[in-house]
């Protein structure tokens, strides 16, 4: 049994760049939208192999969720799962329970794609794939790989030695096409080569290390997105066709404190970058540059929500009304009895979140001591999302 044409994720033997679409691509969701609660960017059913996904809701409340098959082009992906055929499936989650969903292996070849999860109403999912090879009807090879987040950038170890090789997959789940690179640096650091990456809106693309650098070592595979955000996975594989999976880096964290640690250029940068959507809860809000990197925004066709608090929206300074002007989509609130809306955070395309104590003014930039946290690619981003939309439509 060939490793690489038995293809436990149907790795492409041609170098990735622009995926060519079937028809029109089936992507997650519409510009501006959430992304999907879960991606899985690798699935594989048929030829011997088999892909279960395993959910377990860590929410109070029961919830449905829907799981979606997609092809390398973004097009339906359709699979077996027990007697019943299709690309998509929904599926019970009790209240702190837990479900599966097993496609059935069915096919002498192997079809591969990726799978989205979505969850009505919003709960806090956890998700991993299963995927087995079968011989002659007995288990030859299992390993289980965590749900991805959606990033800019990942890296793994590159097993390139003895038999063995790395094979890596990417999903593109948003509404706009993406392109990076990958690198494979040597275990000293160097570089020992580096080829382009993009994917169409809904695509994917599977592929092992040696065919993109021949006759390289082991080192470390590194992938950076100049555009889009993508989910990845990878896992090392034997000439036996046994493999195991590869722990892959794709979530980042930083902070910076104010006075003087650059807070407003890096909340500009990050607005530059947005590519669909961008959602905004902010307390003050009198900072120019924010205020014209948000009209840049709009300019370039993003969805943007602000949610600002009614009794800082005409104090001396306050950019709300000016964006009201302008034609944004914002909403004055306020807290509870008299309170507050003392929020301060902005998520980014779904997938990136600045928080923190830092107001969008000069007081916060230039004199107070303040602090901005700025993540992306975590679990937790989901959450502030729900948030959002529970105020939004208060």
């Amino acid at each position: 049994m060939n490793r690489i044409t038995v293809t436990f994720l149907s790795f492409c033997l041609t170098l990735p760049g622009p995926v060519p679409t079937a028809g029109q691509p089936r992507t997650m969701e519409a510009e501006g939208a959430a992304p999907p609660s879960l991606v899985f960017p690798q699935v594989a059913d048929g030829g011997g192999y088999r892909t279960t996904l395993l959910l377990t809701n860590r929410s109070g409340f029961a919830a449905t969720a829907t799981v979606s098959f997609f092809s390398d082009s973004g097009a339906p992906l359709v699979l077996a799962v027990g007697e019943k055929t299709g690309d998509t499936f929904t599926l019970p989650l009790p209240a702190l329970g837990a479900a599966a969903l097993a496609c059935s292996g069915k096919g002498s070849a192997a079809a591969t794609g990726w799978a989205a999860v979505t969850v009505n109403p919003p709960a806090d999912l956890n998700g991993n794939a299963i995927f087995q090879l079968y011989q002659g009807g007995a288990l030859l090879s299992e390993a289980s790989v965590p749900a991805s987040t959606l990033t800019s950038g990942a890296d793994f170890y590159a097993a390139e030695e003895d038999g063995f090789s790395t094979g890596f997959a990417m999903a593109n789940p948003g509404s706009l096409p993406l392109s990076g690179t990958i690198t494979l640096r040597k275990s000293d650091g160097s570089i020992a080569g580096s080829a382009p990456l993009a994917l169409v809106p809904g695509g994917h693309l599977s592929m092992f290390l040696s065919q993109l650098f021949p006759g390289a070592a082991s080192g470390r595979a590194e992938i950076q997105l100049s555009s889009g955000y993508a989910a990845f996975t990878a896992l090392r594989y034997h000439t036996s066709s046994v493999f195991s999976t590869v722990s892959v880096g794709q979530s980042s964290v930083s902070a910076l404190f104010s006075p003087g640690g650059g807070v407003q250029n890096r909340i500009v940068a990050e607005i530059d970058k947005a590519r669909a959507s961008i959602d905004i809860a902010i307390y003050s809000f009198t900072a120019d540059p924010i205020r014209e990197a948000l009209i840049r925004a709009k300019s370039r066709g993003l969805a943007i929500r602000i949610i600002a608090d009614s009794s800082q929206t005409t104090s001396t300074g306050s950019e709300i009304a000016l964006l009201e002007q302008l034609g944004f989509q914002l909403k004055r609130t306020s807290g509870v009895s008299n309170g507050i809306m003392h929020n301060k955070y902005m998520i980014l395309d779904g997938v990136s979140l600045f928080t923190g104590s830092y107001n969008w003014s000069a007081s916060a930039e230039s004199y107070n001591y303040e602090n901005a946290v700025f993540l992306q690619g975590l679990p937790v981003i989901r959450d502030f999302q729900a948030n959002f939309d529970r105020l939004w439509s208060r």
